[in-house]
């Protein structure tokens, strides 16, 4: 009998997996999401992964703003599983989907994605894909317009992971979640103080000052941090749509 692997390397996937994405009630981002932990985890003979958004971003071809909003939709409805190690965002395919069944898998509110990818849809959705009729219907709905919160990304870029530090250490607590359009706020303005040759001492420097003359009905939030330090270094902000 012919090797049914032909010589090539392949992801040893559970029985219950399958079973769970034959009939899962998951949008296009989500499925492509769950693919790259699939991959990233069996893959490598491992239950838990790590995975930054920039990761699953490139691996989906989706915009960071779609993974933001479809990976909070995963592990709110308990699809996906997350914790952090280290500051790390690690994830798994909850296991308890086996004990569930597919017919009682939990519901991930397919119909808000718009698919909003990168570099355009890398998935064959010709007539003769059954999942046609589908995709069509979801592109054409509207965006959900629902808010979802994620725990400060400290993975995302080094300077988050220092403010993490300092406020984990001044205030002895984590740093509050933030949404995704947050997030592409703070991730916007962190970048251009990279353009601007702010060193990670300069900023390390300015946030342990910030921390020390924090008032104290002040949360410690970074979106009310941005402003101040940005006008400290004389680098442009460019304010935060809500």
């Amino acid at each position: 009998m012919e090797d049914a692997t032909g010589g090539e390397n392949f992801v040893q996937v559970p029985h219950w997996v399958m079973d769970y994405l034959m009939t899962a009630n998951l949008n296009m981002t989500q499925f492509r999401i769950v693919q790259v932990v699939i991959r990233n985890t069996f893959g490598f003979h491992r239950t838990w992964n790590q995975f930054s958004l920039t990761f699953l971003s490139e691996k989906t071809d989706c915009h960071k703003r779609q993974v933001t909003r479809e990976l909070g939709k995963l592990i709110d409805s308990k699809v996906l599983v997350e914790r952090y190690d280290e500051g790390k965002r690690v994830l798994r395919i909850n296991p308890k989907l086996k004990s569930e069944g597919s017919n009682t898998s939990p519901h991930t509110e397919s119909g808000s994605d718009s698919l909003d990818t990168t570099r355009g849809d890398s998935l064959d959705t010709r007539g003769s894909d059954s999942l046609d009729t589908h995709i069509k219907k979801e592109i054409k709905e509207k965006k959900d317009k629902e808010k979802y919160y994620i725990d400060f990304p400290i993975d995302d870029h080094v300077f988050l992971k220092i403010y993490n530090s300092e406020f984990k250490r001044a205030l002895k607590k984590k740093h509050p979640k933030i949404t995704e359009q947050q997030l592409l706020h703070i991730i916007h303005h962190m970048e251009l103080l990279e353009e601007w040759e702010i060193t990670i001492e300069e900023f390390q420097q300015q946030v342990r000052d910030h921390f020390e003359t924090l008032p104290k009905n002040n949360n410690g939030s970074i979106l009310a941090f941005i402003p101040s330090f940005m006008r400290h270094f004389e680098v442009p902000y460019t304010g935060f749509d809500k």
